[in-house]
């Protein structure tokens, strides 16, 4: 084919989807909007965009909300740009691209649009991973996102506050001077209505971070997160009945309550409930129903629901054995950091089920589980490094391990210890 006629029925097939776009769009002497953003009026264009954003006035379209947001962004409006990073980073009309997001957030931060500065703030913070996130790497930069917050919380620009508030609160003490600004921040957050500062304070008095212990008041503000609509709050609220911790013990009330938050779509709360499923309590059992839910938790990168996926296909429960499928499911749980699952593929890499056997592979599991202070790891740890499974033999380090695992609890390195004349 030569490079003329494909030119030619890439042309066309553009003139295609552009009269395809352009129908379900089509300019009406009744719809005076329509008519004036497509005379290129930028105002315009962002308020067609947001009415197919949000289906007010006509139906819900992402495809064409972006487009019109598209030609606002370019003609200089910030709102827009704001809102197409939202499709962007949603995939809502467009190919999701949490770079392109960047770019369009950086975009209207930069005309001081408070918003787009946070969630700005939030790209330099985390950064963005290469070509699975749909462009270039963003390296994270938590300086500049540090100032920017500080910045957005003098402006009393709500969201920051929490935000800076756990950035501190991941860097202190609880008695340090950090931790007792974030919980003051916090405190200003929830005053203000903030659902999510109300569940961060909760957190703060739960745990003593930059205040004084206090069940009461962790209490208070968790039933008013979660009367926010906070889905996290009431699963916490959940685990306050279900443990008795500053509320009467009451598993019928923490069911109810893992359920509500599992309906909105927290994965932690969909667990639980396909934990309920899995052993018929309050519901008839149902595994096939416990899988869609661990199944749905999944999909949001949950590591627990991962690692009871990857049990289920290991076990061959409401299902054959698959140790490829459970193997699958525990290094994408390992990867995200989950101790169990870092634990279990060790033990696969050193048997060789649906992995391929390798001594030093099973020995980086068990130290990555190891040093999330898993027991049964660390002293699996200190085996590898007495008989030097996958790593050099290597004395201190394994009784160094041992001693770790025996102050954790595990029998199996306390009595090594005693075999070995030594003591922790």
């Amino acid at each position: 084919m030569s490079f003329s006629l494909l030119k030619k029925i890439i042309l066309s097939a553009i003139a295609v989807l552009t009269l395809s776009l352009y129908a379900q769009d089509a300019p009406s002497s009744s719809d005076p909007l329509q008519e004036m953003a497509r005379a290129g009026r930028p105002e315009a264009q962002f308020k067609l965009g947001s009415e197919y954003f949000y289906g007010q006035g006509r139906d819900k379209n992402y495809v064409l909300a972006a487009y019109w947001y598209r030609k606002a962004s370019a003609a200089g409006i910030p709102e827009a740009s704001f809102n197409l990073g939202i499709c962007f980073e949603g995939g809502l009309g467009v190919d999701k691209s949490l770079y392109e997001a960047y770019l369009c957030y950086k975009k209207a931060a930069e005309k001081g649009l408070q918003p787009a500065r946070f969630n700005y703030a939030m790209c330099l913070l985390r950064g963005i991973a290469p070509l699975e996130q749909g462009g270039p790497m963003l390296n994270s930069d938590p300086d500049k996102a540090k100032q920017i917050l500080k910045e957005l919380v003098a402006e009393k620009f709500i969201p920051a506050y929490r935000e800076l508030a756990d950035i501190y609160i991941a860097s202190s003490a609880q008695d340090d001077p950090l931790a007792a600004e974030a919980f003051m921040m916090l405190a200003k957050g929830a005053e203000a209505g903030d659902a999510a500062s109300m569940r961060m304070l909760a957190d703060c008095y739960y745990n003593g971070t930059g205040c004084v212990r206090d069940e009461e008041k962790m209490v208070g503000w968790l039933q008013k997160a979660s009367d926010s609509g906070d889905y996290e709050a009431m699963a916490k609220m959940g685990f306050c009945y279900e443990y008795g911790r500053g509320l009467p013990m009451s598993q019928e009330k923490a069911f109810e309550l893992y359920c509500k938050a599992a309906d909105g779509g927290l994965p932690l709360a969909l667990v639980k409930k396909g934990d309920y499923y899995a052993a018929g309590t309050f519901v008839e059992g149902d595994i096939k129903k416990a899988l869609e839910l661990y199944s749905q938790a999944a999909q949001m990168d949950s590591p627990d629901a991962l690692f009871k996926l990857g049990i289920f296909a290991f076990e061959g429960i409401g299902q054959k054995k698959d140790q490829d499928k459970a193997a699958m499911y525990f290094i994408r749980a390992a990867k995200l950091g989950h101790a169990r699952s870092q634990y279990n593929l060790a033990c696969m890499y050193i048997k060789g089920q649906g992995v391929p056997a390798d001594a030093g592979a099973a020995f980086y599991w068990f130290r990555q589980a190891a040093e999330r202070n898993d027991a049964k790891s660390q002293t699996r740890l200190a085996v590898c490094y007495l008989e030097g499974f996958g790593t050099a033999k290597n004395f201190a380090l394994a009784e160094k391990w041992l001693i770790k695992a025996a102050r954790n609890g595990d029998n199996q390195a306390i009595q090594m210890l005693r075999e070995m004349d030594g003591g922790f």
